[in-house]
């Protein structure tokens, strides 16, 4: 893929652990399609990959939309809201056939004026429905 002429967002992960949930999810065929377009994941787990002589921590590279600040450039209108509301809830739907975002919020909505759509980021904190409350209850036993 080349690089030239669009913009991407780099997430670095401190806690592989984290890391590792991000990557389940974003490799998931059934929530993956309503997350942003992946260009790469890197675990680095060879530690090629360094900066001043480090390890780089792992990564995920993104294509690069809009987070929430578009609001302070322009308040959206009653249509716009709508529109937004619309894509919000296509995505919300796809992702509730079986998992719970569980950090939903502005910061982890982004648009893609290009596409005139929105997606939802920051997954790795998504579990699957049910996967709590069987947690819970094998704790108590």
């Amino acid at each position: 893929m080349s690089r030239t002429h669009q913009l991407y967002a780099v997430k670095f992960y401190l806690d592989r652990r984290e890391f590792e949930a991000e990557r389940a999810h974003l490799t998931n065929p059934k929530i993956s399609h309503i997350m942003p377009a992946i260009d790469d994941i890197v675990g680095n787990e060879d530690g090629l990959l360094t900066s001043l002589g480090q390890p780089l921590p792992p990564m995920v590279i993104v294509e690069k939309g809009e987070s929430h600040q578009w609001q302070r450039r322009s308040p959206a209108d009653f249509a716009s809201t709508m529109q937004i509301m619309l894509h919000l809830n296509e995505r919300v739907v796809d992702l509730h056939a079986g998992y719970v975002h569980r950090d939903l919020k502005p910061a982890n909505v982004i648009t893609y004026e290009a596409r005139n759509g929105w997606m939802l980021i920051d997954i790795g904190g998504a579990a699957e429905i049910g996967a709590y409350l069987l947690r819970a209850l094998f704790a108590r036993s």
